[in-house]
Parts: structure tokens; sequence; C-alpha cells
């Protein structure tokens, strides 16, 4: 059997201090891309200079979009649309593979071909070099449910719902079917900080997926990280538009019984969270933010504890709850 042709898409938003480590990174895998798109996300620095230098190294199989600024999603979205391959593998710019993720990849979907995405594990990298943490430290996916399939582990059940609480999977060592990833709708550009999670979940309801436990790329932490938030309304907020977004009719009729109540599970568990944040930033935030809210949400936000804890934030006296 003929093994599935592999894109590899990098967004690049003023990346020319990494992106040359994430192209080499492309050039030296032992089964090579069969093409290569960069994005260059509206840069005022030298990144398309950078990435236009490869082109020779590549042969024909270097492809770079120029776009004005628009976000790490919409960049993704933008390269999915252009690729030609049957999977389609993400990497930042800032971070880069080792050298077997490819052939490890395309192995994978080869053995397993009713798997909708494949992903290895990352070693943190920060300013000091590798750090010998691995992404999937503490995470669920050390005790998901698997059959082994040729060194690789197949998720046996659901991944939706340890996928609810957040993700495990780094998208700089992940590969999608493509034609899936086009039927979920790619990325959701009104969500700036969990869309990986909702991506995820919902690729996670139209298959299985399966993983390498070993390392499959470097991912690089550093204070430009887009990633990196302090805002807690905000985060919290992007939380909660997921999962409302996930009980949709067109979302939930995909789910089993056990999925949709984990769903609402966490739903509660959000809502709660994006409320408690908002009345603990002050009347202000609290009056403003829930009166942005649906209407069937709004009423749960009246609550009393919230009234008195936003009022409380109000004149500088601390919550005890």
């Amino acid at each position: 059997m003929a093994e599935p042709t592999i894109s590899v898409i990098i967004p690049a938003y003023n990346a020319a201090a990494f992106i040359a480590e994430a192209l080499l990174s492309v050039l030296n895998q032992t089964a090579p891309a069969d093409e290569v798109i960069v994005v260059n996300d509206g840069s005022t620095d030298n990144t398309r200079q950078v990435v236009a230098s490869f082109e020779p190294r590549f042969g024909g199989r270097l492809i770079i979009i120029d776009q004005a600024n628009a976000g790490v999603a919409a960049a993704r979205n933008a390269a999915y649309r252009r690729a030609s391959g049957a999977l389609v593998a993400m990497l930042d710019a800032d971070d880069y593979y080792l050298p077997s993720f490819l052939a490890t990849a395309r192995r994978a979907f080869t053995l397993m071909p009713d798997i909708v995405l494949f992903f290895g594990d990352t070693e943190i990298v920060d300013a000091d070099g590798p750090t010998g943490r691995l992404n999937s430290e503490g995470k669920p996916v050390r005790t998901l449910p698997t059959i082994e399939i040729d060194g690789l582990f197949k998720v046996q059940g659901s991944t939706f719902t340890t996928l609810l609480e957040g993700s495990y999977i780094p998208v700089c060592a992940a590969a999608v079917r493509r034609a899936t990833a086009l039927a979920v709708g790619l990325f959701d550009l009104s969500v700036r900080t969990s869309e990986d999670r909702d991506f995820f979940c919902r690729l996670a309801l139209r298959g299985p997926m399966a993983f390498s436990r070993e390392v499959m790329a470097h991912e690089r932490i550093h204070g430009g990280n887009i990633s990196i938030s302090t805002h807690r309304v905000d985060l919290a907020r992007n939380v909660l538009t997921v999962m409302r977004k996930l009980r949709r009719p067109e979302h939930a009729c995909l789910m089993s019984d056990q999925e949709r109540s984990a769903l609402e599970a966490v739903y509660k568990d959000e809502f709660f969270n994006y409320v408690y944040n908002l009345s603990s930033a002050g009347w202000k935030a609290y009056v403003r933010g829930v009166a942005m809210l649906p209407a069937d949400e709004r009423l749960a936000a009246l609550h009393p504890k919230h009234l008195a804890r936003a009022l409380a934030a109000a004149v500088g006296i601390s919550s005890n709850d």
C-alpha cells in the first residue's frame, strides 16, 4: 500500500530568528515532505527573505503565501486550503521536528487507515536549549486506554471527553487527515486562545486518534509565544465560547451519551469559571461581560454571590470564595 502524501504547514509572524531551524528540520526528515507551505502572516521583519532563501534546497516543494496579519489560526487555515497532501503536518515557526516525525506519521496512517490524527510527544526548549521536560508530563495522554500497533498506540474509546478538559496534543508534532480537517471547518477564527482544543475536539468526533510515545519535535517556550497569556477573563471567555459551540446540534449529534454528559459538566464548570473571573475583575467588567452573554446564561450570571463578589472587587475588598 502506498503511503499517503503529506504537506507541512508553517504559519510565520516575525519569525526570522527561528524559522531557519524549523525549515532545516523539515529538510532533514528521513522521509521528505511532498510540499512545505509557509504562510507569512504580515511579518515586519525579514521572515520572508529567510524563507525564500530555502527555495533552492526544497527543489520546487516550498510554497510561500503572503497575507496581511490575521493571526495564527487564519494562517493555518490558508495553508490547509492550499495544501495538496492527504495529510497535513503542522509546525510552528519557532519549533522544529526530529528527523523521524514525517516517516512515523505516514506509517501511522498506513497502519491505521481509520485514524483522523496522529501525534508524538515533544520536548520543551527554552532559551538555554532542550530542558528534558516533555509535553506529556502530567497529562491524560499517559493514561489513555490504547492498543499497541507496531510500536504506535491507537486510542480506544473517546478522546473527545479527555480533550474537553484541555488539549494534550502538541500542534508541532501532529499530523491530520486533510479531508477531515476541512470537513470540521478548520480553526475557528473567533477563538483566540483555545483554538487548538476546539479544533482537536471537533476532529475527535470524526474518528479515532493514535500517537507515539517518542519525542517527535522540540517545542520552544519563550517570552514571545502567542499562547502565553495572563488575562484570565479573556482565557475563560474563549474556553466558554468553545464549550458553547460544541453544544450546537451539528456537533452534539456526533456524540455518545457519555460524551454529551461530559460536555455538559465541563460547560457548567467553564461557565462558573468565566463568571467568577468576570466578577473578580470588578463591577464594570462584570456588568459589561454579563451584558454580552446569551440570554439563557445571563440570569445564572446574576447570582447574588457573583454580584457581591463584583461589588467587593470594585471597592478593593477581597472575596473569600
